[in-house]
């Protein structure tokens, strides 16, 4: 019998990580035939819908819960937020409004999210057009609801060795497939910053989107190797790809079933340079996540989960005992709590901020919470009563000038002053950090470094303004590249101006749970990386691979690259890469 030859295809790294296991198509289900509502009335239409719109919030309640598990808060909050879609006047009233005009409850929610999905696809602006995948993932949901309809095409061969295979995926499918165990997933179309991505890289599950069309000739049962670190498809990989992977697999398994016992202790690499990894977090859910993976503490607390889909603002008393829950959780191990970082793309309708025409640079974080002190003032009450008898630090995000900061701190201070005059116990001292997200900051962290304790750098956001591109914007995937030398050479500068001035680094964008990117990190001379709690433990067996005497020699060569592949190619040589 001939064996049919070897194939490579060429995707975008949505996710890192490699894993081995057979092809298995996913088809999702057409949607549920239309019902016409001519023989219902109008009001029992009506009904219909009330009636899947309830059931379709449990749902998400159960989904969420879920993410939560698999995944993070990151993965959680995007099912939180199909959640909003249900309660939005504008979808829900307009679906209303064409049963009452004679269409069926599943025409109406067809039209209605159609309608408002093209209006999304024509700004052609990010975080908007994000947002078309998880409309269509709702209106999905509430027509098989109303139809009585399932969607099982292909979940029942799905397991612990399949490599999922699809035209796109969305956020529900993938938490569906997690939860069967799938090794990968693979899709002709997708994004990095796609809300599927972010919960396949929450959940440590490799993967690679934007494939193209070659993706559907791959034959159900092929054996499939995917490298989520470079993005690679290798259908059919032969005995010497199997072996040039063979340690990459090893430790990915290894990882999953061993690392708990061992990275419970603090990690460095092989010459004894000592890195702090810690876990990005959203509530308690996520805090034990991050204990139960090993995290030395929490790099980021996004307190902004507080804020989010609800009516009023958290009072100071809930946020306190949100903060202190925590806390306790984490056992006295550090937690970096960023204050309220709302605005901007994150919008909430009691602040009645208005429209952002360019939400990327619209007021958020610092900005905000500076014009806002009856928000800001609360969390900073709750914050140093909480602080009591933890290692509480505090990190106030989207920082561009010296004069924001200072105004934070005084009214953390002033904080402090009431907390104690009203007879509550307060940390003697709390560290003070300021997030680099926007390359003002990068740029004076000198000037910066007399006023705080240690910097977070965002790579999230501080990418996209480094290079001029909208994160989720797929026209320009490629270019927002968090390995292109122009981000290398800031991050540097602003590791080596804080160090100078005795200051510590960390970093907390979804960079610092990229394994490819970790050796480039750690050859940054960065003191902590954090990170979704599901990566740490890969991340920590990776540090302890490396030599940083050798990394800090492949960075003096990195700084002089015109490339980001040249820059990733600088590090390609050391263990396990």
């Amino acid at each position: 019998m001939i064996l049919a030859d070897m194939r490579v295809l060429k995707g975008l790294p949505a996710s890192p990580g490699v894993a081995f296991g057979y092809a298995v198509s996913y088809q999702p289900a057409g949607a549920p035939v239309q019902r016409s509502g001519v023989d219902s009335s109008a009001a029992q239409e009506l009904q219909r819908l009330s009636t899947a719109l309830e059931q379709a919030r449990e749902q998400l309640v159960v989904l969420e819960r879920q993410a939560r598990d698999l995944a993070g808060e990151q993965a959680a909050q995007v099912i939180a937020d199909h959640q909003l879609f249900l309660e939005d006047p504008e979808l829900i009233g307009d679906a209303r409004r064409r049963i009452k005009r004679g269409e069926g409850a599943e025409d109406a929610v067809n039209h209605a999210f159609g309608k408002y999905i093209r209006k999304l696809r024509a700004l052609r602006v990010e975080p908007f057009v994000q947002r078309v995948a998880d409309l269509e993932d709702v209106s999905l949901r509430l027509r098989r609801i109303l139809a009585r309809a399932e969607n099982n095409n292909g979940q029942h061969s799905v397991g612990t060795q399949t490599i999922v295979l699809a035209q796109d995926l969305t956020p529900s499918e993938i938490l569906r497939f997690l939860q069967r165990g799938a090794k990968a997933f693979c899709a002709v179309r997708g994004g990095v910053s796609s809300h599927a991505a972010i919960i396949a890289r929450s959940a440590g599950t490799p993967s690679v989107l934007a494939i193209g069309k070659a993706l559907l000739d791959i034959a159900d049962g092929e054996r499939v190797l995917v490298d989520g670190d470079i993005g690679l498809v290798i259908v059919r990989p032969d005995a010497a790809t199997m072996a040039r992977y063979a340690d990459a697999l090893a430790r990915s398994s290894a990882t999953l079933v061993t690392t708990n016992e061992v990275d419970q202790s603090l990690v460095c690499t092989m010459d004894g340079r000592q890195i702090a990894v810690e876990a990005n977090i959203g509530d308690e859910s996520s805090a034990r996540l991050a204990v139960s993976n090993g995290a030395d503490g929490v790099g980021l607390f996004r307190t902004e989960y507080l804020f989010l889909s609800r009516p009023a603002a958290p009072d100071e008393e809930e946020q306190y005992q949100s903060y202190t829950n925590v806390l306790d959780i984490m056992q006295g191990r550090p937690v970096t709590i960023r204050t309220v970082d709302i605005g901007g793309d994150k919008q909430v309708s009691y602040l009645e901020n208005g429209t952002e025409s360019n939400p990327a640079l619209g007021c958020r974080g610092t900005h905000l919470a500076l014009a806002r002190p009856e928000l800001f003032e609360p969390q900073l009450r709750a914050i140093v009563r909480a602080s009591a008898g933890h290692r509480l630090r505090v990190v106030f995000p989207m920082v561009t000038t010296v004069e924001e900061v200072r105004a934070a701190k005084a009214l953390l201070s002033e904080a402090q002053q009431m907390s104690r005059s009203e007879g509550s116990t307060t940390a003697e001292r709390i560290e003070i950090g300021t997030m680099v997200e926007a390359p003002a900051a990068a740029l004076i962290v000198d000037l910066l470094s007399r006023e705080v304790d240690f910097f977070s750098i965002g790579t999230n956001d501080l990418v996209q303004y480094i290079m001029a591109c909208e994160r989720g914007n797929a026209a320009l995937e490629r270019l927002c590249d968090p390995f292109h030398p122009a981000v290398v050479r800031l991050i540097h500068q602003v590791v080596s101006e804080a160090h100078r001035a005795g200051k510590w680094v960390g970093l907390c964008g979804e960079m610092a749970g990229n394994p490819q990117a970790v050796p480039l990190l750690v050859g940054l001379s960065l003191d902590e990386l954090s990170m979704s709690p599901a990566l740490i433990p890969l991340v920590k067996a990776r540090v302890r691979q490396l030599d940083f005497g050798a990394l800090r020699h492949a960075l003096d060569s990195a700084l002089g690259c015109e490339s980001a592949d040249q820059v990733r190619q600088c590090f390609a040589d050391q263990p396990g890469t």
